[in-house]
This record gives structure tokens, C-alpha cells and sequence, in this order.
């Protein structure tokens, strides 16, 4: 069951990009399929209601960039 909550755009891309992340390095499956899960309901929401604009997908690449540095294994 998901809750529809307010969240700032900045927090949507950076719960995206660490997703994406995750299914780069994760290698349980059932982990895997939330991962994926949650991913794609992420992506619909910023998809329907994020600006479509090259500055927003070079500030994505930017802070997967960042976070893929933060994230240990």
C-alpha cells in the first residue's frame, strides 16, 4: 500500500538516483524486486509531475554521481 505525500522535487530525484543505485549493485533478488518495485512507482510520479528540462537530467546525473560516491557495499 502506498500514502500520496507532498515531497520536494529534490528529494524525489535523490530517492531516484539511489534506486538507481541499488539496482546496479544488489544481487538478492526479493531485495532486488522492492527495489525495482518502488523504482518504477517513483519514476511514474516524477515522470507525471517533474519539469522536462536538461537541467533537470544534468542535476540528476549530478547527484547520482554524488551519491554513487556515498553509497558503501
Amino acid at each position: 500500500m502506498t500514502v500520496p505525500a507532498a515531497v520536494p522535487w529534490g528529494e524525489l530525484i535523490d530517492n531516484i538516483t539511489i534506486l538507481e543505485i541499488k539496482q546496479e549493485r544488489m544481487t538478492y533478488p526479493d531485495q532486488l524486486a522492492n527495489v525495482e518495485k518502488e523504482y518504477e512507482i517513483l519514476t511514474a510520479m516524477g515522470d507525471a509531475a517533474l519539469p522536462d528540462g536538461i537541467e533537470s537530467v544534468k542535476d540528476a546525473l549530478s547527484l547520482k554521481i554524488i551519491n554513487d560516491n556515498a553509497v558503501v557495499d
